[in-house]
């Protein structure tokens, strides 16, 4: 089933071409081979798990019957679910609370064929420990200002905690990149952020990561917004929501970025040199309990 947070228009397109297909009498097996397609595009398409092109969209209503007033229809929805702006407010009434969003951002995350994040300020979400994201998403504006409880937060960490397993996934490959600020930046106490800094070390060696931190000196070559890649889906972040963006040419755009910000940033042995030194700036009496000693 398509994500109810991500790509709502995305998903009413999805629902629209299933049940025109369903109405002209055809299985998703007698549509592709009428198409041309195999049937799994048929599926995903139908389960928001692919996102169709203009003409992929004309040729299935071709073939269920539209006229031309549905066909402009269908169209349109397309055009309207490459780019969706959501409010927090939205995204979580969508998914009934802040913390069964996290099931949606799984399922995205499972079913995206590249997986990215370029964080500036935050550690990313699946490289956060428990009481980082735990004391940061007890100050930030959201969840909070949409009247999350302390309880809904605590599920809201595990689920970014359960989200973490994809990192151990043979055969993945995801990249995170942050700058340096994000090791400074205090968002939480000394102790949950040597903590995290820790879990940085032991997560640039991990083999499905691919983990950068651009260093302060050096000159950016993207402006520094916060965004994500799921497959052929941007997600945008903002302080009020977030911007979805599908169109193939932006998809593309957004990764070019990503890998300018990795090509840019310090990795394996070097982005640990950086998180060492973060480490050593952070209070003794704090620090000393959680640093490695041969990183």
């Amino acid at each position: 089933m398509p994500s109810r947070t991500y790509g709502r228009e995305r998903s009413r397109l999805a629902g629209r071409l299933r049940e025109l297909r369903e109405a002209a009498g055809l299985t998703g097996t007698a549509l592709a081979q009428r198409l041309g397609w195999i049937q799994p595009k048929i599926s995903k398409i139908e389960t928001g798990a692919q996102f169709p092109s203009v003409d992929d969209v004309r040729v299935w209503a071709g073939e269920v019957g539209a006229d031309a007033a549905l066909v402009d229809e269908l169209v349109g929805m397309l055009g309207r679910a490459r780019a969706e702006y959501t409010t927090w407010r939205e995204a979580f009434r969508a998914s009934n609370g802040a913390d069964t969003r996290q099931a949606d951002i799984a399922a995205l995350e499972a079913q995206a064929s590249t997986l990215g994040e370029f964080s500036p300020l935050v550690v990313p979400g699946l490289l956060q420990t428990a009481e980082y994201a735990r004391e940061m998403l007890s100050s930030v504006p959201w969840p909070t200002a949409e009247g999350a409880t302390d309880e809904e937060i605590a599920r809201v960490v595990a689920g970014r905690m359960s989200r973490q397993q994809i990192l151990y996934q043979p055969g993945r490959r995801i990249t995170l990149v942050m700058l340096e600020a994000a090791l400074y930046v205090r968002l939480c106490s000394p102790e949950a952020m040597a903590a995290q800094l820790n879990r940085l070390v032991a997560a640039a060696s991990l083999p499905t990561l691919d983990m950068g931190i651009v260093p302060t000196a050096t000159r950016l070559p993207v402006f520094p917004d916060t965004f994500a890649l799921y497959g052929d889906l941007v997600v945008i972040e903002t302080l009020g929501g977030e911007l979805q963006l599908a169109d193939p040419p932006e998809v593309e755009r957004y990764q070019r970025y990503l890998e300018l910000l990795i090509t840019a940033a310090a990795t394996g042995q070097d982005a640990v040199v950086l998180l060492q030194r973060a480490l050593d700036k952070l209070p003794e009496a704090h620090s000393e309990s959680f640093r490695r000693e041969d990183p």
